[in-house]
């Protein structure tokens, strides 16, 4: 979303009319303001670094990005692969089952700052420890985003879902 002038929708000090993409045209003055619509955690599912890097050509000097950042973490667990009555280890879920296991601690792997000049792509190594011993069939992806000093998302029922993924091999966790 991006606040811009636009058909007299201005008061002292913001500007705005939303749009769902980036504008293929350009505006006719700096945006205060560039906010990026509700993220999924892992910033992978969608191009969100890749927009906001983009966006960065229509933000005012000492213009503000909401969120200003977004942390990612990833645990292993032992995920339910049953729903219904029906086996469903194949997708990936945007939400935790009661019988879904953490195993492991759960790891910062990455810290976009979208004033930063981001590559688009996230690559880090993690280490996990084991905090209790079973066999990992998915790997579990939370996140926050900052969008001002002191104010964080949380997850809640369309924001920031837990996202599981299934490995493709489980993987034996050792407690420690």
């Amino acid at each position: 979303f991006f606040f811009q002038a636009e058909d007299g929708i201005r008061d002292s000090s913001v500007t705005g009319v939303q749009t769902c993409a980036l504008p293929i045209f350009d505006l006719p003055e700096k945006a205060d303001v560039v906010t990026c619509d509700l993220l999924c955690c892992g910033l992978f599912f969608e191009p969100e670094i890749q927009i906001m890097n983009n966006a960065k050509r229509f933000l005012k000097p000492g213009g503000a990005f909401i969120p200003e950042e977004v942390e990612s973490r990833v645990d292993l667990v032992s995920a339910e692969t049953d729903t219904y009555g029906l086996r469903f280890d194949y997708l990936n879920r945007a939400t935790v089952l009661p019988g879904d296991r953490l195993l492991t601690d759960t790891v910062l792997y990455n810290r976009s700052r979208f004033a930063d000049d981001l590559s688009g792509w996230i690559d880090a190594d993690v280490t996990l420890t084991g905090k209790t011993g079973g066999t990992a069939n998915a790997i579990r992806l939370t996140g926050r985003a900052k969008l001002a000093d002191g104010i964080y998302t949380g997850h809640t029922s369309s924001l920031f879902n837990p996202e599981t993924i299934f490995l493709k091999t489980p993987v034996t966790v050792e407690a420690g």
